[in-house]
């Protein structure tokens, strides 16, 4: 399936033939984790769509990725993690922790590869944007802007998932600017809550294949108990994060 993203001339909007694929989300299994992708009608993954997360260290981001590729697997989904920080010993360390076992994992950083391997799988993700690199000889801005370009058509050209996991300043904006979370379809943040350690927020705040929604679930050692996950209502968001 193809998000066709080539330039167009005018055309009635009623004679444009929508995609299966927005419609038949890609699946977790999970109920509430579809909804908080897609919508109560249509849940789950829209294919090809791209995501980011940020989050401060230690508050899950990581975790969740992890768990929610397993569930795709189980689901007959090829998902997989390219981290550029962490060795791949590293990473199925954590999944082992995390009971995760059917998601493939590499250690690798040259955008090209990721490229080329997205083609093979339904849903990638790539921990972090920001460690990302390349054999061309370009400034740093530049080639931000050519791996944001480069994965982002991808995921259109093979309808796999692609999720960029960023960094985060101070002031809470990612690490080398804005442009990719403009770029994204969908951007969310895992925060910890100031209430309780144990507690996540979970906020999807753009989603053009969605609804936009706080979501809460515990987290301890053994990653999220996203049986308990639900949709925080909102007063509650507003009251923590105004603490």
């Amino acid at each position: 399936m193809q998000l066709n993203t080539l330039e167009t001339k005018f055309a009635k909007c009623s004679s444009i033939e929508i995609p299966d694929a927005f419609y038949n989300r890609m699946s977790t299994g999970n109920d509430e984790i579809d909804t908080m992708f897609g919508t109560e009608q249509f849940k789950g993954f829209m294919a090809g769509s791209a995501i980011t997360i940020t989050g401060t260290p230690g508050a899950g981001k990581s975790t969740l990725l992890c768990q929610v590729s397993q569930m795709l697997t189980t689901q007959g989904k090829r998902a997989a993690i390219a981290s550029g920080e962490e060795s791949h010993i590293q990473i199925a360390y954590a999944c082992k922790r995390l009971g995760v076992t059917d998601v493939d994992v590499a250690h690798i950083k040259d955008v090209e590869e990721i490229a080329a391997a997205m083609h093979s799988y339904d849903f990638m993700v790539v921990d972090s944007f920001q460690a990302l690199r390349s054999n061309k000889n370009m400034k740093k801005r530049e080639f931000n802007q050519y791996a944001q370009d480069l994965l982002l058509s991808t995921a259109k050209e093979t309808g796999c998932v692609l999720v960029f996991v960023l960094h985060i300043t101070v002031s809470g904006l990612p690490k080398g600017g804005t442009d990719v979370i403009h770029a994204v379809d969908v951007n969310m943040r895992v925060m910890v809550d100031k209430d309780d350690n144990s507690m996540r927020l979970i906020d999807v705040y753009k989603n053009r294949f969605g609804e936009t929604k706080t979501h809460m679930a515990m987290m301890n050692a053994n990653g999220f108990d996203f049986k308990g996950l639900y949709t925080a209502p909102t007063a509650e968001v507003k009251e923590k994060k105004s603490k």
